[in-house]
């Protein structure tokens, strides 16, 4: 009996050092997995509000259908086509958006990975690869930091491009559609 409790604390302690060669790899992980997310959330919030904003903008540039039939068609052309760009600009959003949710999803399922991981070291139990599923996930974290910095500029030109052909098209109603 007494060779047996000698044997499974022999195998209790290779075990633990076994799960201590990865804590520094999976607490690392964590870390950045974490910032990472906060900084993905952020960004997403960023890009709802400015579809919001977009909306709003959109519903400021009412033109009464009655006037603008009054028109000539130069007129007409003019402001169909700043509103069509416009529109076409605020897609931009909607694409970004649709972007988030993908990537949200994987993201959720990789989380999932990460928080057992995280639970192993804490229960002191890890199984499989550990050193390559710590590769994965570190590498799929940089690249999800790629991605936010490519979404991030995506974001930049679409608000821009929205900014300006507001203006225009604003300018455009001012000219053509004055108020009375």
């Amino acid at each position: 009996m007494k060779k047996l409790g000698i044997f499974l604390l022999f195998v209790s302690l290779v075990a633990c050092k076994n799960v201590e060669q990865y804590k520094a790899g999976i607490e690392e992980l964590g870390s950045k997995w974490e910032a990472t997310t906060a900084s993905f959330t952020g960004f997403a919030s960023t890009v709802e509000t400015e579809n919001k904003a977009f909306a709003s903008m959109n519903d400021s540039l009412m033109v009464d259908s009655m006037a603008f039939a009054k028109l000539a068609p130069d007129a007409q052309t003019k402001l169909n086509d700043a509103k069509a760009a416009f529109t076409n600009a605020g897609a931009g959003y909607a694409s970004l958006l649709t972007d988030i949710s993908g990537f949200t999803t994987e993201w959720a399922a990789k989380g999932a990975e990460v928080t057992a991981l995280k639970d192993g070291l804490a229960a002191g139990k890890l199984e499989g690869d550990v050193a390559a599923k710590i590769a994965e996930l570190t590498n799929y974290v940089t690249e999800s930091e790629g991605k936010l910095g490519t979404l991030t500029e995506t974001l930049k030109n679409v608000k821009e491009g929205v900014t300006n052909s507001f203006v225009n098209y604003k300018n455009l109603i001012a000219q053509y559609l004055p108020k009375k």
